[in-house]
């Protein structure tokens, strides 16, 4: 009890207690702006911390945070309004890059047609009839049991027309001259005669090969790696393009059978 004649004890004063509250107050709203305008400036780049790997090489989605993995680095997402936009090896279709052959990936929607992914890359689709392919209505399975773009259908790049090296112009896979063919939108020259595309000049045929007599064609004699390398009727044997039956020659070593008779490999 106080003595009579003296004031009651009232304890600290107030004032440094107040201050103290309020300087809290204003770090915690200082942090909290710093924080928002950090979180929302990264979202609008595009880098927020879940993105925090873009640009960093990768294997799959899950070491990319929110991003993708694309071509072996992460990336914000696979959008893209041409090919120009994607990493080299992919193809823009409509309007997600693709991977082309050889493209590391985790599944095979991220391939591009008439690929697949196998073994942790972009392969040809291995197939024993057209229903083995992605896209059966767009695709066939070749004699060489591989899923490939059938000739008139649309294509961003040469890279996917897989049949016979066939040509992407003006948004279709084109057959050049001498390669079969069922309507003149499937030709190069827009030219499909009893079959077969025909040739006007060499720029109906891809590089490396000379129109001749309504085909493209290397020199009979010419080098080759492959049978697609050499005319129609000819076969590369041993480095060189040779004439099989009925095939045209000038000379006996211009036919398989070192026989050119009439003009003709017999």
């Amino acid at each position: 009890m106080a003595e009579k004649g003296t004031k009651p004890d009232k304890g600290p004063p107030l004032t440094p207690i107040i201050i103290v509250i309020v300087l809290a107050i204003i770090l915690l709203i200082v942090i909290g702006l710093v924080l928002y305008f950090y979180v929302f400036r990264n979202r609008r780049n595009g880098t927020s911390s879940g993105d925090s790997n873009i640009g960093q090489p990768c294997i799959s989605d899950s070491e990319c945070g929110n991003g993708i993995c694309l071509g072996g680095k992460c990336a914000i997402n696979n959008s893209c309004a041409s090919s120009s936009n994607c990493p080299s090896g992919f193809s823009c279709v409509l309007g997600k890059c693709l991977a082309g052959k050889n493209i590391p990936c985790s599944q095979t929607s991220q391939c591009d047609q008439p690929y697949s992914c196998l073994s942790g890359s972009c392969q040809d689709t291995p197939c024993t009839t057209d229903n083995n392919c992605r896209d059966p209505s767009a695709q066939f399975c070749g004699t060489d049991n591989k899923c490939h773009t059938k000739l008139g259908q649309s294509c961003d790049s040469s890279s996917q027309c897989t049949v016979n090296k066939s040509i992407c112009s003006g948004g279709a896979c084109k057959g050049y001259g001498g390669q079969q063919c069922k309507s003149n939108a499937e030709c190069l020259s827009g030219k499909c005669q009893i079959g077969f595309c025909t040739c006007v000049s060499s720029t109906d045929c891809r590089n490396g090969l000379q129109c001749k007599n309504t085909a493209c064609q290397q020199d009979p004699q010419g080098a080759c790696l492959e049978d697609i390398d050499c005319p129609y009727l000819y076969d590369c044997i041993h480095g060189k393009c040779k004439g099989t039956t009925d095939a045209d020659c000038l000379d006996n070593s211009d036919c398989i059978s070192n026989v050119c008779d009439n003009t003709f490999c017999v």
